[in-house]
């Protein structure tokens, strides 16, 4: 009998847990491989251990067992379109890359994680995607998938690079690849027309706590911003935009900060700044594991949800906020423009400048964003297109009807 091995990452975020919630759902036998040692593994079962620091005597010999193939592999790679003479010159970074996955691909053959049997597929574009399609490649599985997010398969965020290792390659051996937002579909298709046909969209989601509660006679207007503070996030832009605010406004923090970020100082210099506009009180609350999040949306009113990303997938948080009925103000960037439209907030340009941010937080604010029928329009759109209870059994059963999970 058959069952779902899952590739994951080493950190058991929300979103992460939640799959595993689903997954469970759907197959109790499932496997999780995992690179780092999970604190909930008797919460998870079937859990499989990989540790890719590889012995350097272990890398030697397996590298001379294995030296054609790999070498084949690493030259397909180097030469493949989109290469730049910085890629190139990074070759023995690459070549340590694909000979791990090979070694690791090799031990979970041995121990019998990897078989002709079972299911599998990866949670995000990673190196343990490059061990399924090296396994697919040497016939020890039949079949594999991917979820693919934002920084796991966008290679223009490489900085110097511009290209991610062996996607191509991925991509060549995966038979389906099920993109979190059309921003991602659009970015895979565009940059390798040759697999289009298994490139889809399909939503992540969150899990159904009811509309929150609303206060229409709340004198100041109360906005939140959620994640740590660090550099993509661009959290000083909320604060220098609401410098310019006339309204009165609570701007409420969750998040705990990353002190050698380099936008760091920026975002505490911004802050003293916005000291000097009355209009605005500041509450940072730091670091509040997801739990005690929905709590808070579940029992405090929520006028708008700020986010001031430069880069993102498609936000969890605000999938989370808009669960709860708040609308959101966001960067265009990434997929968010999939979850942040007319029926559920406004989008702000992703190089905005404060003043006009201000201007558009205002308008939407005094117009939108206490509107009962807009707010129940926002969860509205959530239930139809990012509800975990819907999405997860939907995503299960997608894979099973196309094969990937058998009959």
């Amino acid at each position: 009998m058959s069952k779902v091995v899952l590739f994951t990452s080493g950190s058991y975020t929300s979103f992460i847990e939640t799959e595993i919630f689903w997954l469970r759902n759907h197959d109790k036998d499932s496997t999780i491989v995992t690179s780092v040692s999970n604190p909930k593994k008797d919460t998870y079962s079937s859990t499989e251990l990989v540790d890719f620091s590889v012995k350097p005597s272990l890398l030697l010999t397996h590298l001379l067992r294995h030296f054609w193939e790999l070498l084949s592999l690493l030259l397909s790679d180097l030469f493949s379109k989109n290469t730049s003479l910085s890629y190139l010159s990074r070759w023995r970074l690459h070549l340590s890359t694909i000979l791990r996955c090979s070694i690791i691909e090799n031990d979970l053959y041995k121990r019998g994680v990897i078989n002709s049997k079972d299911i599998f597929y990866c949670y995000y574009s990673n190196e343990f995607a490059i061990v399924l399609a090296l396994a697919k490649k040497r016939g020890h599985i039949q079949a594999y998938s991917l979820r693919a997010h934002g920084r796991d398969v966008i290679e223009d965020r490489e900085p110097i690079t511009k290209k991610l290792p062996f996607q191509g390659f991925k991509y060549e051996h995966v038979k389906s690849i099920y993109c979190v937002s059309n921003a991602t579909q659009n970015y895979i298709q565009n940059r390798y027309p040759e697999h289009l046909a298994k490139v889809k969209v399909s939503y992540l989601g969150t899990s159904d706590f009811s509309i929150g509660p609303v206060n229409l006679n709340n004198e100041e207007y109360t906005v939140i911003s959620v994640g740590r503070v660090r550099n993509v996030k661009r959290f000083f832009l909320i604060a220098e935009m609401l410098q310019f605010v006339t309204l009165p406004i609570k701007w409420i923090h969750v998040g705990d900060m990353a002190q050698n970020d380099p936008t760091y100082g920026r975002f505490l210099e911004s802050i003293k700044a916005l000291g000097a506009n009355d209009k605005v009180q500041i509450e940072l609350l730091g670091y509040m594991d997801n739990t005690a999040l929905l709590e808070y949306y579940k029992t405090n009113f929520i006028d708008v949800l700020i986010n001031s990303s430069e880069i993102e997938g498609l936000p969890v948080s605000i999938q989370e906020a808009t669960s709860f009925g708040i609308p959101c103000v966001a960067t265009d960037v990434g997929g968010t423009a999939d979850i942040v439209n007319a029926s559920t907030g406004v989008l702000l340009a992703p190089d905005f400048n404060p003043v006009d941010g201000a201007s558009v937080l205002s308008n939407f604010l005094k117009s939108k964003s206490r509107d009962i029928e807009f707010r129940k329009g926002v969860r509205e759109f959530w239930v139809n297109n990012f509800q975990a209870e819907i999405n997860y059994p939907r995503f299960f059963a997608t894979l099973s009807a196309h094969g990937t999970f058998g009959e």
